[in-house]
């Protein structure tokens, strides 16, 4: 039980150095990408950034949905979520639709 325990923890740790090591490689881009890519003003950025919060009021249905799922895969479900939706937004550059599909995601 001990060894299946510090696996868990070995684990969670490593999930959570996965998200900050993510979390500060695409906030420190984000805003830049938009300028350069898009063409995103500030005003632009403000409208994308209120429907962008929203999903985070959809946690609540989320969770339910994926309550039988145990703490540490649905982490590392959501990190694999979201490093896709960045790594598409990165390489293909993607319409401003899907972009903002992607911005949701990611």
């Amino acid at each position: 039980m001990s060894r299946l325990r510090d696996r868990r923890v070995y684990l969670y740790v490593l999930a959570l150095l996965c998200l900050a090591v993510g979390s500060g490689l695409s906030f420190s881009i984000f805003t830049n990408y938009f300028k350069e890519v898009f063409e995103v003003g500030a005003d632009a950025r403000g409208i994308l950034e209120l429907p962008r919060e929203a999903p985070g009021m959809l946690m609540v249905f989320i969770f339910a949905i994926v309550a039988f799922l145990h703490d540490i895969k649905i982490m590392i479900f959501a990190l694999f979520l979201m490093l896709g939706s960045i790594l598409f937004l990165g390489v293909f550059t993607p319409t401003y639709t899907v972009m903002i599909f992607l911005l949701f995601i990611g």
